[in-house]
């Protein structure tokens, strides 16, 4: 959570004897801020081929999309293929690639990359030529930047093993680079990938990232100032001020995040959830003490064992997706908001292998990630259940703020051999909500004098005040005004 604070004065002279000032702020760029850009699966690990018969699986890479009749999809190499082996040698990231042969493209649409005035957008991706097994390196890797209304290509990398100085069993590191045009402020970029050459020539992609610039205001004061003397003064003032503070509200989210609502029987399973949208091999489970416990088995357990909760959880196996409703039609309001997610994982004892897991926040209308963690197997433990949180607060990185205001969904996504339970999931959001307070108050003064032979005074003098305090559920306004009124005349 955050707090913040403005405060807003205005002041107006009149008289005549009088000095006004004037007061423009004008906006120039002097330096950029730097944000990451959201690229979905940017190593190729989200589809994991550990424990796998084959290590590859075609035109498997969740994020992307493919266009053409070439063969692409994710790559897990063996010992051997590349200098290193768990994790590949750098630049590459992690255990996994794109796998790329001619005839076919593989893009992404960037999250959070819509072009701004004054943008500066760069990119950069790992290029790799395998030692072992499709030992031919294309004759052109191109990696393209196209903007996503017109498919117009901005930026173009044609790259040779030769122009990269690769060679086999290592990666190269390339970049491009985007400066905003006008014609295309507004629109998203796209990444992409292909390769030409003979069919079995083949190119390995991984570590790709994106980063954004875009200007950082400044503001610059250049006051004018004019003076006119005269002879007698009738002066009008009046003074606003607003003052804008804020607090937090902590909202806990997530009905059935224990899964207890649908009445399952022991070792028996439903594919639905309550509350919940599930795609896939998933659903309700009621486990029994052969999956969490070595004594009693196939007894009923009374409670699932800590950090559990209840009897019941949800289970999902390969490819299979559960999304929470509609997080209770929250969204993210504005800056400073920060959510946190906490859930178990458990690992069944019946089961040899576990898929890996990926939980998150979602964009509900469009199921556009925003921002989660990847957990794969070395992360649980067999016969147990394990505690894990994700959280993030939307702060200044344009990539975050495109989400205020949006519906969120909060929920999981598994691949991979096995089956995963997941139970006691909540989550909260810490929402920053405006507290104003106004003031303003006005005073009238009038004033003539000359010399006379006898002199008269009088003086009147008023003071009023009004505070209104209004409430509602999320906010609290409170306006106090003050006007005070004095005249005096003298002869």
């Amino acid at each position: 959570s955050s707090s913040t604070s403005s405060s807003t004065s205005s002041s107006t002279s009149t008289s005549s004897s009088t000095s006004s000032s004037t007061s423009s702020s004008t906006s120039t760029s002097t330096s950029q801020i730097f944000f990451d850009l959201n690229i979905i699966n940017p190593s190729f690990e989200f589809d994991s081929l550990a424990g796998s018969p084959s290590d590859f699986s075609a035109y498997v890479f969740s994020g992307w999309n493919f266009q053409g009749m070439g063969l692409a999809g994710t790559f897990r190499p063996k010992m051997g293929e590349f200098s290193s082996f768990n994790p590949l040698p750098a630049p590459a990231d992690g255990n996994q690639v794109l796998f790329i042969k001619p005839d076919v493209t593989v893009f992404q649409s960037i999250g959070g990359s819509e072009i701004q005035a004054g943008g500066d957008y760069s990119f950069s991706a790992s290029i790799g030529w395998r030692s072992v097994k499709a030992t031919v390196f294309p004759d052109q890797v191109i990696v393209s930047i196209l903007v996503e209304g017109t498919q117009e290509t901005v930026s173009r990398g044609i790259y040779t093993a030769s122009s990269l100085g690769l060679t086999q069993g290592s990666f190269v590191s390339v970049s491009l680079s985007y400066a905003a045009l006008p014609e295309h402020i507004g629109q998203r970029l796209i990444i992409a990938f292909s390769a030409v050459g003979i069919p079995n020539a083949q190119a390995a992609i991984d570590n790709i990232q994106a980063i954004a610039g875009i200007p950082e205001p400044k503001s610059t004061f250049e006051p004018t100032q004019t003076t006119e003397p005269m002879f007698t003064t009738n002066v009008l003032s009046t003074t606003d001020a607003t003052t804008t503070s804020t607090t937090v509200d902590t909202r806990p989210l997530v009905p059935n995040g224990s899964f207890e609502d649908d009445d399952v029987a022991p070792n028996a399973f439903i594919n639905q959830a309550m509350g919940w949208i599930v795609y896939g091999n998933g659903g309700v489970f009621e486990p029994t003490a052969v999956q969490y416990s070595s004594g009693n088995v196939g007894m009923m357990m009374p409670m699932l064992p800590p950090p559990a909760d209840g009897q019941q959880v949800l289970f999902l196996r390969d490819q299979s997706y559960a999304w929470w409703k509609s997080m209770d039609g929250r969204a993210f309001y504005s800056v400073g908001t920060s959510v946190t997610a906490e859930f178990v994982v458990g690992w069944r004892f019946d089961f040899e292998n576990i898929p890996n897991l990926w939980a998150g926040f979602v964009n509900s209308q469009t199921m556009e990630r925003i921002h989660g963690i990847y957990l794969t197997s070395t992360r649980f433990v067999k016969g147990q259940f394990v505690s894990f949180s994700v959280s993030f607060n939307i702060d200044s990185n344009p990539n975050l703020i495109s989400f205020i205001n949006t519906p969120v969904s909060f929920g999981f996504w598994a691949n991979g051999v096995g089956q995963v339970n997941i139970d006691a999931v909540s989550v909260t959001i810490d929402a920053p909500f405006e507290t104003t307070t106004s003031s303003s108050s006005s005073s009238t003064s009038s004033s003539t004098s000359s010399s006379t032979t006898s002199s008269t005074s009088s003086s009147t003098s008023t003071t009023s005040t009004t505070t209104t305090t209004t409430t509602t559920a999320v906010d609290t306004t409170t306006t106090t005004t003050t006007t005070s009124t004095t005249t005096t005349t003298t002869t």
